[in-house]
């Protein structure tokens, strides 16, 4: 495994296992909305299920939540939004999305399979950036014009991580998918613990980007 150093000086973002799945096609995994790992298990792909597979045991033995989705992408272009964020739902202040938002006590696995990675920002001048209550769209929007002066003046730097490689990564680890190098069917899942947030077994639509 190798560490990386992450926004929070107490914590890490640490790139795990690389997972051997470039010949799948990522079309054929279901995108699920707060599923419980069961559920998730039985509406997964062959790429879901071997990412929930290689989840830790002391992770799969608790409450977990299954996040994931699935969408077209341009070269050049961006799952989600463009913007650095930590929150696991952005500009949502409202609802279970806005508490999982505010769990400082969450932490997350994911990992991309297709054309485009994930981004994480290194350094301390993200530390001003945290926020315990959810923000709006227009808050997030300046904050990711101050993280970006930051990067720019060089006293944040951007960390990539590859698609197809899981990675582990606490409340508070600024992050933004990168942009595709290349047009294809992008797969993001995610697992989350220590959030109260409750199941709902969700099935997603595939979106066009």
């Amino acid at each position: 495994m190798t560490a990386v150093v992450g926004t929070q000086t107490r914590e890490v973002v640490v790139c795990l296992d690389e997972l051997k799945l470039a010949h799948l096609n990522p079309r054929n995994e279901t995108p699920l909305f707060a599923a419980g790992l069961g559920f998730a298990r039985e509406t997964s792909g062959p790429i879901a299920t071997t990412f929930l597979d290689a989840l830790p045991k002391e992770w799969t033995a608790g409450h977990l939540v299954i996040d994931s989705t699935l969408v077209w992408l341009r070269p050049g272009f961006r799952q989600g939004h463009v913007y650095w964020c930590h929150e696991p739902f952005p500009g949502r202040i409202d609802g279970a999305p806005a508490q999982s938002n505010a769990q400082r006590e969450a932490e997350h696995i994911a990992c991309c399979f297709g054309p485009s990675g994930i981004e994480f920002l290194e350094g301390k001048a993200a530390e001003a950036e945290y926020a315990v209550e959810p923000q709006s769209m227009n808050l997030i929007r300046e904050r990711h014009s101050r993280l970006q002066a930051e990067i720019d003046a060089k006293r944040l730097t951007v960390h990539s991580v590859p698609a197809y490689t899981m990675y582990r990564y606490p409340w508070g680890s600024f992050h933004r998918h990168s942009a595709a190098t290349a047009s294809g069917f992008q797969f993001w899942i995610r697992a989350t613990r220590n959030d109260n947030r409750p199941l709902v077994n969700g099935i997603r639509n595939a979106t066009n980007l």
